[in-house]
């Protein structure tokens, strides 16, 4: 589990490393999600598998069902604050980083979302419109940056903490059925 979360920690690393170069920012991309989605793969698997494992054969379908439950919960919760914490740098990152001559309300629909300030700036004439764009962007990448960070850590700490709290698990007999107590 933890060469994998590991793995991850390094796929997400790479992603930190996206620049506004499309070629290069495509392979960097495509490397990326690779390498974390496939080290993550097993992860999922062993972690279910320890679930089922630790408790009697009769119950391993409520065992099933919440580790999935709690899968589904955890990626919904932790999609949803990355999207915040990504929303928060964009917004800090594009405030005040308009290019002059910047209508207000064009600078307003630019902190929606990168697609309202890409359509903002082909609105607006020449130097305006391409600094407007060029601002969202980098404000765009700067977040993906520190949430692809984030993941990083994350994934980091998540397999030390594995190392730590199963260093003395120990493999049982297959045919052997758990312990309850």
């Amino acid at each position: 589990m933890a060469c994998g979360l590991g793995l991850a920690a390094a796929g997400f690393a790479l992603l930190t490393q996206l620049g506004t170069t499309r070629a290069a920012g495509l392979a960097v991309l495509v490397t990326g999600s690779v390498v974390f989605s496939v080290a993550l793969a097993p992860v999922d698997t062993l972690a279910t598998d320890l679930a089922i494992s630790a408790v009697p054969s009769e119950r391993a379908g409520a065992a099933t069902a919440i580790t999935e439950t709690s899968a589904e919960i955890g990626g919904a919760l932790g999609l949803a604050l990355l999207g915040v914490v990504g929303t928060a740098v964009y917004r800090s990152q594009l405030a005040g980083a308009g290019p002059p001559g910047l209508p207000a309300g064009a600078a307003r629909a630019a902190q929606d979302t990168l697609g309202t300030a890409v359509a903002a700036a082909g609105q607006l004439p020449g130097q305006v419109g391409a600094g407007l764009a060029l601002a969202a962007r980098q404000s765009f990448g700067s977040a993906l940056h520190v949430v692809f960070a984030i993941c990083a850590a994350l994934c980091l700490a998540t397999a030390i903490a594995a190392v730590v709290m199963l260093r003395d698990l120990r493999l049982a007999d297959p045919e052997e059925e758990p312990q309850t107590t």
